[in-house]
């Protein structure tokens, strides 16, 4: 959906949320909760980094923010260049993998598993 800078942003904490949800952004006057990918996909913990960017995406009706150590470049890559990610039975975030020139393999998440386990794991009536 978009990219944000974070040098000037810190995230709220929400008391009592899952370790991988880093709080909300104000994201031009709209809370984006901020999630920490790490966390949902098994490897170490990281902490919100103010200055590294954010990637916006979209599930449906359901937009949050997904910290991601550096932006290399954005590609479109064709269905039938991807392949069924070899942990996705493990893990569902893990959606499928793919070859990009100039940068190598790249895992591609599922925003919509990951918009599943928002809902699932916080309860938006609070």
């Amino acid at each position: 959906k978009e990219f944000i800078e974070t040098r000037d942003m810190e995230p709220t904490l929400v008391p009592r949320a899952p370790s991988w949800l880093a709080g909300i952004l104000n994201h031009h006057g709209d809370p984006l909760p901020l999630i920490m990918p790490d966390r949902l996909l098994g490897l170490p913990a990281k902490r919100f980094e103010k200055g590294k960017p954010v990637v916006a995406i979209q599930s449906d009706s359901l937009t949050m923010g997904i910290q991601v150590d550096q932006m290399l470049s954005v590609a479109n890559i064709p269905l039938t260049e991807c392949a069924p990610h070899p942990l996705h039975s493990v893990n569902p975030v893990y959606a499928s993998v793919a070859f990009v020139p100039g940068i190598g393999v790249v895992d591609i998440l599922d925003p919509g598993q990951i918009a599943a386990i928002m809902l699932r794991d916080i309860n938006f009536g609070l």
